[in-house]
């Protein structure tokens, strides 16, 4: 069942290791603790998440454990981004809910996804989303981590950089736009995105920003239905 509650949307905050130079997110999520804001994390996370123990380090197992926690005072959501693999299908129980898709909330009214399959054009990058998120591919990932764990790691991450760049900095502003038609067909009056690193506006469609540099994120009204994108520490009343 879906509270009222405000819902905090975060999105691409790319965190990497070490785990002390987090550009502050771990603060953010320990000042969300002493709140009732439930929170919805819209993918890339981290810079590169491979959801098996020999690709892991200790900003993963932090998140795991604050979720965790925290799952049983607010619902957390997490959709996978492009730079996160597998984590719906190992650590379903460290949140509410979890997918590698879409998600709809507020009955269905309420569209969120990553958006890196919004861009038609991005053949490679889709070639490559079809290639490693499959179970063959999931199994030779987990096989070979023992042995090539953080080489394959940067392999991967590398690869996302490449394949992804040029579809990022180019708005896909055709394709944003036939998504609007589509839930409009299926009368979704809201989606909220992130992916692009910019904030956009179209039709109902709502793409937040990076969470770095400025560590803004979105807040969700489900009663009045009103989205709106500040810096986290405004929101949570940090000085």
């Amino acid at each position: 069942m879906e509270t009222k509650r405000k819902i905090l949307c975060v999105a691409d905050a790319h965190i990497q290791d070490p785990p002390e130079d987090d550009g502050g997110f771990f603060d953010m999520l320990a000042k969300i603790s002493e709140t009732d804001f439930d929170i919805i994390f819209l993918g890339d996370i981290f810079e590169l998440w491979i959801a098996f123990d020999a690709y892991e380090t200790e900003i993963h197992k932090r998140f795991l454990a604050w979720c965790r926690a925290e799952k049983t005072k607010r619902r957390i959501g997490f959709i996978e981004g492009n730079h996160e693999f597998y984590v719906s299908y190992r650590y379903a129980d460290a949140f509410t809910w979890c997918t590698d898709r879409s998600r709809l909330i507020s009955n269905g009214k309420v569209c969120l996804m990553h958006g890196d399959t919004i861009n038609e054009d991005d053949i490679a990058y889709r070639l490559l989303r079809l290639i490693l998120r499959n179970p063959l591919s999931r199994l030779l990932v987990w096989l070979f981590g023992p042995l090539a764990g953080k080489a394959l790691s940067e392999k991967i991450r590398l690869s996302l950089k490449g394949k992804n760049l040029k579809h990022k900095k180019a708005f896909p502003e055709k394709y944003i736009g036939r998504l609007a038609d589509r839930l409009e067909n299926d009368r979704i009056s809201l989606c909220l995105l992130g992916h692009f690193h910019q904030t956009a506006a179209m039709r109902g469609i709502r793409v937040l920003p990076a969470w770095c540099p400025d560590g803004e994120i979105g807040i969700f009204d489900p009663e009045t239905e009103h989205f709106s994108i500040h810096p986290w520490k405004q929101i949570l009343n940090v000085e």
